[in-house]
């Protein structure tokens, strides 16, 4: 989601306010005070300047929000199902939002090896469903319930349609702007839940969305299932 300017707001409307004040005051002192008009003038163009600029901090307009959506369509083959899974990206912000070419070794350990690409997804199997009562986390060497699938790798390369042949990520978005996101699987029936990151290229700028979702092979509603966005910076539980 959007991030808020740290601090108060009437801390914050306050100095903004005081430094206005001042800088009027001398600018009327170093001009004189004769024309009064024009101080007047002076102190409503800076009234609206001010104000502009308190909004656009204090609706954090200069940051990025990523909104992730997602569908679960299946269809059975030979004993197991077809499996697309669709990704839906949604710049909602005003700036754009530009993946980094590759993960650097130093921001994977950063990342307690969770994530290896910009835009990664993991898919792990969801076992052991019975009628007792039980919390399922994500992270398999926590929770025995969940497990890596054969033939599915552990990461997936989301942008991997935006990858050059040096296997760098070249992606970005600009505000406003939605891109959908196609992934095939084959696989039994079942319980699984799966992990979507995106990392963007501020990185000191806390870009990271990541969302955990649970889906069921045959889907039970293959209609898009909406999900709130959330911008938090990377913890690996």
């Amino acid at each position: 989601m959007i991030k808020k300017i740290s601090g108060n707001p009437t801390v914050v409307g306050f100095v903004l306010l005081f430094s206005m004040a001042l800088f009027w005051y001398f600018a009327i002192w170093h001009t004189g005070w004769g024309d009064k008009g024009k101080a007047i003038g002076f102190l409503g163009t800076l009234v609206v300047g001010v104000w502009t600029v308190y909004l656009f901090l204090l609706h954090g307009s200069f940051e990025t929000s990523l909104a992730i959506d997602l569908s679960v369509e299946t269809q059975p083959r030979d004993g197991k199902y077809v499996v697309f899974l669709q990704v839906r990206l949604d710049n909602i912000g005003g700036r754009r939002i530009t993946a980094p070419p590759a993960l650097s070794e130093a921001q994977i350990a950063d990342y307690e090896e969770s994530v290896r690409f910009p835009c990664d997804l993991q898919v792990l199997g969801l076992t052991g469903v019975t009628s007792t009562a039980r919390f399922v986390g994500w992270w398999s060497k926590r929770n025995p319930l969940l497990s890596e699938i054969p033939g599915v790798p552990p990461h997936i390369s989301v942008l991997y349609e935006y990858t050059r042949s040096d296997q760098q990520v070249d992606f970005f978005m600009e505000p406003g702007e939605k891109y959908v996101l196609g992934h095939v699987f084959i696989l039994p029936a079942g319980h699984y839940v799966a992990k979507l990151v995106f990392v963007g290229e501020r990185a000191t700028a806390a870009e990271y969305w990541s969302r955990i979702f649970y889906f069921c092979v045959p889907a039970e509603n293959p209609s898009v299932r909406e999900m709130s966005s959330q911008k938090h910076i990377a913890n690996a539980e």
